[in-house]
């Protein structure tokens, strides 16, 4: 099973973005998005819903989980 976290790396990686720069377009600080990709705290509904509108894309998409697989494919783990 995939966790949020993995998921909101998985899509900052698909966009090619730092954890800073996603976390400029969420309007978050870079920090929470490490804690978030790190299962250190879990997104709130309203995180999801700024998080999938930003960028597009639902988290529970099966894009999204098919670029996990990829990605992991590629380095073992998508960081």
């Amino acid at each position: 099973m995939t966790t949020p976290g993995t998921k909101i790396r998985t899509i900052r990686n698909l966009r090619n973005l730092s954890q800073t720069e996603f976390a400029r377009r969420v309007k978050l600080q870079q920090w929470i998005i490490s804690a978030l990709e790190n299962d250190q705290v879990s997104p709130n509904d309203q995180l999801i819903d700024a998080i999938e509108a930003a960028f597009d894309i639902r988290l529970d998409s099966p894009e999204v989980d098919a670029a996990f697989v990829i990605l992991a494919g590629q380095n073992g783990s998508p960081q």
